[in-house]
């Protein structure tokens, strides 16, 4: 923690400190104009990642890990930190089996619905819409998705049976010993 605390708090609060300026000098210029708050907002959370960047992406490339923590620490619920391997990235889109069995309480889902840090309308696909066709998988090879699977076990089997037609027409793929 001594790390983050010498490395990333400084660079958040002169980010924080820059935005305040601007913010000053178009108060001066326009008291009606608008406050931007995204690098202040940082400060209250600046161990966290708030979201993917290509400039965190690349500062984590030579590394033999990082420390990461979940976004559903809040108020009682203290963070937890956890060393990951750099091979293990933040996910560009989230995707569930389906959107009511994992929005039920307790689940991580719906602790991030409560909490304000997650919807719906952020959720990138269930996943048979990707299978059928109507919604993207990944769209490039850097693309990261986080795949939240309740277990519903009869998409499952469909899934799994659409995805091993597609490998077998397409010859991709590779068998497995049994």
């Amino acid at each position: 923690m001594d790390h983050l605390r010498r490395t990333v708090l400084p660079e958040r609060q002169r980010a924080a400190e820059k935005e305040a300026a601007q913010n000053a000098e178009g108060l001066a210029a326009n008291p009606k104009s608008a406050q931007r708050r995204h690098h202040s907002g940082f400060l209250d959370y600046w161990w966290m990642h708030a979201y993917r960047r290509a400039d965190m992406l690349e500062a984590i490339k030579p590394l033999d890990r990082y420390i990461a923590t979940a976004r559903v620490a809040s108020g009682d619920r203290r963070p937890v930190f956890t060393f990951l391997d750099t091979s293990v990235r933040p996910a560009d889109k989230v995707v569930v089996d389906d959107w009511d069995q994992c929005n039920r309480e307790g689940k991580i889902i719906h602790q991030l619905t409560t909490a304000g840090r997650f919807s719906r309308e952020r959720l990138h696909a269930e996943l048979g819409q990707i299978v059928i066709g109507d919604r993207p998988g990944r769209e490039n090879d850097d693309e990261v998705i986080l795949l939240n699977s309740m277990g519903m076990a009869v998409i499952d089997v469909a899934c799994a049976k659409a995805v091993y037609d597609r490998a077998r027409q397409a010859k991709i793929g590779t068998w497995l010993p049994r």
